[in-house]
Formats: C-alpha cells, sequence, structure tokens
C-alpha cells in the first residue's frame, strides 16, 4: 500500500492505495515475518507469493540418508 504524504506542520496523508496485487504465502515463514522484504530505495519488493492455485507437487522424504553417503 502506498499513500501520498501531504506536507505542513502536522503529518498528514491521503487515502492509501495498492501498488500491485499480491497473494502472499502462508507458511511458518510468514508468521515470524512479514512475507515481504522492501530493499533500499523503495523500489524493488520481494514477496513470498503464491504463484498457482493447482495441486502441489509430491514431495519426496529420504530417511537415513546419511548412511548411504558411506556407502559411496
Amino acid at each position: 500500500m502506498a499513500a501520498e504524504v501531504i506536507p505542513g506542520s502536522t503529518f498528514q496523508f491521503g487515502l492509501p492505495h495498492p501498488l500491485f496485487p499480491a497473494r502472499l504465502a502462508q507458511s511458518v515463514f510468514t508468521q515470524a515475518h512479514s512475507g515481504y522484504f522492501v530493499f533500499s530505495g523503495g523500489q524493488k519488493f520481494l514477496l513470498n507469493q503464491l504463484v498457482s492455485t493447482g495441486e502441489s507437487p509430491p514431495i519426496t522424504v529420504v530417511a537415513n540418508w546419511i548412511s548411504e553417503l558411506k556407502k559411496k
């Protein structure tokens, strides 16, 4: 969101408006942090954003992988 700052002896601002559409992903990361980062200068943003609403690819969990390293 952005809002115009109105110069004067007191702090005043205009109505806020969205800079761009964003759907921030909900994860463990976003619970501890905001889910976005604004670079210095305010011209670049890094977002943890949902890319697709389709199904997530399967996750492969490899148990006891250290023993497999020892075999090589």
